[in-house]
């Protein structure tokens, strides 16, 4: 029947919104804001963790495990000696 229906043309037409809605949409686009603001410090403060977590593990590494104790594969090259030598069972 159509009774309640709007008209094709109040369909189109637009309306100034109200004060309630434009203090609404005020209201989400500070909390977007200040959302934005929150996940920025979020990732700030996460790189900084992993560059210290990074850094405290190499010093931890290098404290716990001097370049004469580490793997072969760790050591700086001047500190480990010839395949030959260690296969031989001979000290450098």
């Amino acid at each position: 029947m159509g009774l309640f229906r709007r008209s094709k043309h109040a369909a189109h037409t637009s309306r100034k919104p109200t004060w309630r809605e434009r203090r609404a949409a005020e209201r989400t686009a500070r909390a977007e804001a200040s959302l934005v603001e929150t996940e920025q410090k979020i990732h700030q403060i996460a790189d900084e963790v992993r560059s210290d977590l990074k850094g405290s593990a190499q010093l931890s590494r290098s404290l716990c495990f001097p370049a004469r104790l580490r793997a072969p594969s760790e050591a700086p090259h001047s500190l480990v000696a010839p395949r030959s030598s260690v296969q031989a069972g001979r000290r450098p």
